[in-house]
């Protein structure tokens, strides 16, 4: 549902769900999968305390992890918050290093990595991962979220010379 563009019937669906899930895992992956729904419908300021409560929590599994931490970076780089999302950024390259090539994680560690290279104004080398990045992954959202950063690059370069 979340990939067909209907992120409020997502939100819906997983918020019914989470009224009768029981155990802690459960309870967190749902949240996680609530949090990514808010994230698609830029709701950002409901899904990063979300994530953030998350990170107190032992999250199970490093696939379930290093989505967190995806969400958490995007997050905050999406409401200018630049500072904790290189944090989270640097403090998780042992993980984003596991799923780097990863089929499904690959691409929007892709993308954290063009993120960083601009909250680090380091402009040439996000252009260069950002070109390197549209011509391997072709998932259609994360094609739309390359276009997304591609405008956020033209608006830094121009605003930068």
């Amino acid at each position: 549902m979340l990939s067909e563009e209907k992120p409020q019937e997502y939100i819906d669906g997983i918020e019914n769900l989470l009224k009768t899930a029981k155990g802690k895992i459960l309870r967190n992956i749902l949240e996680l999968n609530l949090a990514a729904g808010y994230i698609e419908a830029k709701q950002f300021d409901i899904a990063i305390p979300m994530l953030e409560k998350l990170s107190h929590e032992r999250l199970s599994g490093s696939s379930v992890n290093v989505v967190h931490k995806i969400n958490l970076c995007l997050s905050y780089f999406e409401t200018t918050q630049y500072e904790k999302a290189i944090t989270v950024y640097n403090e998780n390259q042992g993980l984003f290093q596991q799923y780097r090539h990863h089929k499904i994680y690959g691409g929007n560690i892709a993308i954290l990595d063009i993120i960083a290279a601009i909250i680090n104004e380091q402009y040439n080398q996000a252009e260069e991962l950002l070109d390197t990045a549209k011509k391997m992954y072709d998932d259609p959202r994360l094609q739309k979220s390359f276009r997304e950063i591609l405008d956020i690059l033209n608006k830094e370069t121009a605003e930068n010379h």
